[in-house]
């Protein structure tokens, strides 16, 4: 284990306060997304989660992450898969149906797992389903199942309150690339704005 989280602009948060933060890898960063977390063990959270369609973007591969440049066919698609999410959000409303809609929270992230604070105590051990919106070109909407490893607690400055650690379970080759292009890129950009 490092003796500190590897994280610009982020002081004070270290290893030690997770006793499992060996878990998210040296690979980590601290991203806004947005993310809806339902705990397998509840029926009632997982019915209620808006899943993503698989919606194939289209556009060179080196355009990916790339904000200088945004092929309009991948942008329009892009906001046509949205609106879709939109509509079936809508429609579970009208018919009444309970709905768990994702929420803007500051993450740290890694290809390995994540530590998040929504609102929420979870027990080591237990078994969630993340749905994750990453702030990318073209957007890159992920499921993830993680399983939680630990919590501890944190200052204002990051989460106010106890923060959860998932290890996330192995994932397919095509998410598990999504993931991994997003936190170089973040990186990468991380490093450049704390360059004087």
């Amino acid at each position: 284990m490092s003796d500190r989280f590897s994280l610009s602009g982020v002081s004070g948060i270290y290893d030690s306060d997770f006793p499992l933060a060996g878990v998210l890898g040296n690979l980590r960063v601290l991203s806004p997304v947005s993310l809806s977390v339902a705990n397998l063990d509840h029926d009632d959270e997982v019915s209620c989660q808006v899943l993503p369609s698989n919606t194939v973007v289209l556009a060179p591969s080196e355009w990916f992450m790339d904000n200088d440049r945004q092929p309009w066919l991948a942008l329009f698609q892009a906001m046509d898969e949205r609106m879709g999410r939109i509509e079936a959000v809508l429609e579970q409303i009208s018919r009444g149906e309970p709905v768990s809609l994702p929420h803007r929270l500051d993450v740290i992230l890694s290809d390995r797992g994540i530590v998040f604070f929504d609102g929420n105590a979870y027990s080591p051990g237990s078994r969630l389903r993340l749905v994750m919106d990453l702030p990318s070109f073209p957007p890159a909407h992920l499921v993830l199942y993680a399983r939680v490893r630990d919590l501890a607690g944190f200052g204002p400055e990051l989460f106010d309150g106890m923060a959860t650690l998932a290890e996330f379970d192995p994932m397919d080759m095509v998410t598990q690339e999504t993931l991994i292009r997003y936190l170089v890129v973040r990186s990468r950009s991380e490093i450049r704005k704390s360059r004087p």
